[in-house]
C-alpha cells in the first residue's frame, strides 16, 4: 500500500503510525518476555515450596501419631522426666536423618 501511494501527508502519517506501532510491538514483546522469565522463576519456587511443605507436613503428622501413642505421664516428676527423655529421642533421631 505504501509503495503504491503517492508521497503525501497521508503517506507520511501512515508511515509514522506504522513505526509507532512497530516500536510499541517491540516494547510489548520485551515486557512479555521479561514477565515470562519472572513467572517461570516463580513457578520453580512454588514447586519447591510445595515439595518442602509436603515433606514437612508428613513429618509433623508422623510425629503427632508417635506422640499420641506415647503413654501419658502421671503427675509424678520422675514419670514426666522419663516421658520427656522418650520424646526427645523420638523427635531428635528422625530429624537428624533429614
Amino acid at each position: 500500500m505504501l509503495r503504491e501511494s503517492v508521497h503525501s501527508d497521508e503517506f507520511i502519517t501512515i508511515r509514522e503510525k506504522m513505526e509507532d506501532l512497530k516500536d510499541l510491538m517491540d516494547v510489548v514483546s520485551r515486557l512479555s518476555s521479561d514477565r515470562l522469565g519472572i513467572l517461570e522463576q516463580a513457578f520453580a519456587l512454588a514447586e519447591h515450596f510445595h515439595s518442602s511443605h509436603i515433606d514437612l507436613s508428613s513429618w509433623l503428622d508422623d510425629m503427632e501419631r508417635q506422640v499420641a501413642m506415647l503413654a501419658m505421664p502421671a503427675l509424678r516428676p520422675d514419670l514426666i522426666a522419663q516421658q520427656q527423655d522418650r520424646n526427645e529421642v523420638t523427635i531428635v533421631l528422625p530429624m537428624s536423618r533429614t
